[in-house]
């Protein structure tokens, strides 16, 4: 936009448009202000909506590397560390690796399936993180399989909603 003046007057106004060019002449000082304004208002929209536009593809370009594969692999080794580092259950640590889970359910059928059938069942052994040993009654080793299980269940509920959020 070019404004010419002469005294301290507004003698022409002229403003570029979508590549057209509009030279006003002889028009009031206040009717060429107010075109002035709106020209500049219109100018300043069009930039704010240019910086908007912009804005929203570098939001979008985040949200969609956010949901990269990379962060997938980033929520499984997480998953993948806590599990390994094991639970703390009754002062002991015991490994909760998919493995030992494994073990640890066999076991806690094992258990169910004799206290059904009316069967005694002795006090036993398992091994701890450490490569210590902790005796378990049966109805020990159930809270301790049920603790086991509540800890996998909260890890795994927290790597799926982190890979499931924008």
């Amino acid at each position: 936009m070019v404004v010419a003046w002469q005294d301290g007057k507004i003698i022409s106004l002229t403003a570029f448009r979508s590549r057209a060019l509009f030279t006003l002449k002889g028009m009031s000082i206040a009717v060429m202000n107010n075109l002035s304004l709106f020209l500049t208002r219109l100018v300043l929209t069009k930039f704010l909506l240019t910086l908007a536009r912009s804005i929203l593809k570098r939001f979008l370009s985040m949200i969609i590397s956010h949901k990269s594969p990379d962060k997938k692999e980033r929520f499984n080794d997480a998953r993948d560390a806590q599990l390994k580092d094991g639970i703390d259950w009754n002062g002991y640590r015991f490994q909760v690796d998919e493995r030992s889970q494994l073990r640890i359910a066999r076991r806690a059928l094992k258990l169910i399936k004799r206290q059904l059938l009316g069967e005694s069942i002795e006090p036993f052994i398992w091994r701890t993180a450490d490569n210590g040993f902790v005796t378990f009654s049966a109805s020990e080793f159930l809270q301790f399989a049920d603790a086991v299980d509540s800890h996998d269940e909260g890890i795994m509920a927290a790597a799926w909603a982190g890979k499931d959020t924008a």
